[in-house]
């Protein structure tokens, strides 16, 4: 009997890859999108505060500016930090393979907004008198009824 020998291995995908490395992966991928969120959500609040007095934004600017010019790369030490702070680094709690809930992204509606008008296209008629204007079916003209008509 020949039994298919992929249901027997280790789960893996296209890559070779287990899934043990591979949730590892989606774990750091997960860690790093929620550090730039955190990181672009501050940035923005400092940014739109910065924009409303000219001294803050001078001292943004210096403050960024020492940041990007720091020589040393104790990146591991600055992150092992920030996670000790982080309130998601609850360990017993936290399945990073179960996104965090945050909110919605608003999203426009498809078609015309409410309480625009509509633009009528060139080939509508555009007057509105030649829905309400009666035309007789004896002379053909417009403005009264065949009961009407004075050509006899």
């Amino acid at each position: 009997m020949n039994v298919n020998e992929r249901a027997y291995t280790d789960s893996t995908d296209s890559t070779g890859d287990t899934d043990v490395s591979s949730n590892l992966l989606a774990a750091a991928v997960l860690e790093q999108r929620i550090v730039y969120g955190k990181l672009h959500g501050v940035y923005k609040k400092a940014l739109n505060k910065a924009l409303q007095t000219t001294s803050k934004s001078e001292q943004l600017i210096s403050l960024l500016q020492e940041f990007a010019d720091d020589k040393n790369d104790d990146d591991e030490t600055d992150s092992e930090e920030f996670y000790q702070y982080d309130d998601t680094s609850d360990k017993e709690n936290f399945d990073p393979s179960i996104p965090l809930l945050q909110n919605p992204k608003k999203l426009r509606g498809k078609g015309r907004p409410l309480g625009t008008k509509r633009f009528k296209s060139s080939c509508e008629i555009s007057s509105s008198k030649t829905k309400t204007q009666r035309r007789c079916k004896k002379c053909g003209k417009v403005g009264h009824y065949q009961k009407n008509c004075k050509e006899q």
